[in-house]
């Protein structure tokens, strides 16, 4: 077939798919306090997705089969494309040594810690130990809610399902909704405005029915299953609206970069740990780019390890600056910034949050707060830049390496498994144990 013809057959099955979708219903009531079914599919959980959500999108009638392989065809292209919309490695910034020297100071004395790294004293074995600290990746209490939720939407959510949750609190999630594919992004748009309205006005109207609870519809009931009883007040529903979020599944996408990250364990891990970087470091990649070397943003973040092009100069030079899909080149870039970001900040937790929001932006938030505490910081700091994506990026880390984890301990048991697998495996279990 030649390439126009090709190229005629794809443009031919994106019309034709909307052909023949049948009228869609989005009145869907998904349960999330309905216990989760296993799904066979990814060893993950589906979470009553394929019962309860009766508006997904389906085809009707049967295509022909070249229509159909177009399609597929079409689908497949899409899924190998960049990928779009990742966080951003802000520029590394010096802090002043004298700066920050006060901040440990004071951090030390509020808090009583004797720990005299701060001042320079004994660093380097304070570095050594945090590094390889048997805590240096906590699952912190405030975080519980948001690691749950991530794992929802990496190993339960199809990239063709969006959750409706609350911004700040993600134990509140009130639908999962079918949307059209990524490359229809007029209808996907489309369908999230028109579930945005339905909820703006449920929640205004649970809002004014609270005080009356016999008044409530059987869906406004519904909503109240999910909002913990200490919310259901007539101001947090008003401001509910505010907070309605829709974030996208990702779960083919999740689990085809654990597959590709174990051919990139030989390359990588031995690049963080020569620079004596904890082993879990190897799951970043998971949330910055689901392991995919030529992965591109919006903004210019390129590679495994979604490097800036500043970031790349300032790290390896100018000539780097091309080679940021080159992996050992990335990947040893980003262990440099790691470690930069970890000696300045002296908790692992705020160096990958920095490795997101920017080194700068971290240190900022920790003199605010008097806090190298993680979840102080996401109570009590306040910043235009410091938004969802900032305060979540630890959790995403800490969702993807759970799950990632469970996989590869399977795969290290099958025959043959990369040796390299194994090593982590181990490094996770002596020096990093959840």
């Amino acid at each position: 077939m030649s390439s126009r013809s090709a190229l005629s057959l794809m443009v031919f099955a994106k019309f034709a798919w909307f052909a023949l979708q049948p009228s869609v219903s989005f009145a869907v009531d998904f349960l999330i306090d309905l216990p989760p079914q296993q799904d066979s599919r990814s060893g993950g959980m589906s979470a009553n997705a394929d019962a309860q959500n009766s508006g997904s999108a389906g085809q009707s009638t049967e295509t022909s089969e070249e229509l159909q392989n177009a399609i597929d065809a079409a689908q497949k292209n899409l899924n190998n494309d960049p990928i779009q919309g990742f966080k951003v490695v802000a520029p590394l910034r010096k802090i002043n040594n004298s700066i920050n020297n006060s901040i440990n100071n004071s951090i030390n004395n509020s808090n009583n810690n004797a720990s005299n790294s701060a001042n320079g004293n004994g660093t380097n074995e304070f570095r050594q130990a945090q590094k390889k600290n048997s805590v240096a990746f906590p699952a912190m209490p405030c975080l519980v809610n948001n690691v749950s939720f991530w794992e929802i939407v990496y190993s339960q959510t199809e990239e063709t399902e969006m959750l409706i949750h609350d911004r700040d609190d993600l134990s509140i999630i009130y639908a999962k909704i079918s949307v059209p594919p990524l490359w229809d992004k007029v209808r996907r748009q489309n369908v999230m405005r028109s579930w945005k309205a339905k909820y703006d006005d449920l929640l205004f109207s649970v809002a004014g029915k609270i005080e009356d609870r016999t008044a409530l519809s059987a869906e406004e009931n519904r909503i109240l299953k999910v909002v913990p009883r200490a919310k259901q007040t007539q101001a947090w529903f008003e401001q509910a609206s505010k907070n309605l979020r829709f974030q996208g599944g990702m779960k083919d996408r999740f689990w085809g970069g654990v597959q590709r990250s174990i051919t990139y364990m030989p390359t990588i891990h031995p690049i963080l740990s020569g620079r004596g970087l904890p082993a879990d470091i190897v799951h970043l990649p998971h949330v910055e780019s689901s392991y995919i070397a030529n992965a591109r943003s919006k903004v210019g973040a390129v590679g495994l390890w979604q490097i800036m092009p500043g970031t790349m100069r300032m790290l390896m030079g100018s000539a780097a600056i091309s080679k940021r899909m080159d992996v050992k080149i990335a990947t040893t870039a980003a262990a440099k910034l790691l470690l930069e970001n970890f000696e300045t900040t002296q908790s692992w937790p705020l160096a990958l949050t920095a490795y997101n929001h920017g080194l700068a932006g971290v240190m900022r938030a920790v003199r605010k707060t008097n806090s190298r505490d993680l979840c102080v910081i996401i109570d009590r700091y306040e910043s235009p830049s410091f938004r969802f994506a900032s305060s979540n990026f630890y959790a995403q880390f800490l969702a993807a390496r759970n799950l990632a984890l469970g996989q590869y301990e399977r795969v290290a048991k099958t025959k043959g498994a990369n040796h390299v697998l194994k090593e982590v495996l181990a490094s996770h279990t002596t020096k990093n144990p959840s």
